[in-house]
């Protein structure tokens, strides 16, 4: 079972549309759904937005805790190291 909410996908569109597709650590313009750029699926992956949650938690939907990163950007960002750290 997933601990989104149902209506987690609009969600995190409504926050990508709301930040113009750009990623709020880098300020990297990345790729909507409708862009077709002709990039290798590699080069397209690291242009993808996704957006996380600060406290890892899912089911909290709060503006404030979601933040929007490029992949590569994610991997290093001190809130992902930090709680990958805290893991082990």
């Amino acid at each position: 079972a997933s601990n989104y909410s149902p209506d987690w996908p609009a969600i995190a569109l409504a926050k990508k549309q709301a930040v113009g597709w750009t990623c709020e650590e880098c300020g990297l313009k990345c790729l909507s759904p409708d862009a077709k750029p002709n990039l290798s699926p590699s080069d397209r992956k690291k242009l993808e937005l996704s957006v996380h949650h600060s406290d890892y938690n899912p089911a909290n939907n709060s503006p404030s805790n979601s933040m929007l990163f490029t992949l590569p950007r994610w991997e290093i960002s001190p809130v992902n190291i930090t709680w990958l750290q805290s893991r082990h």
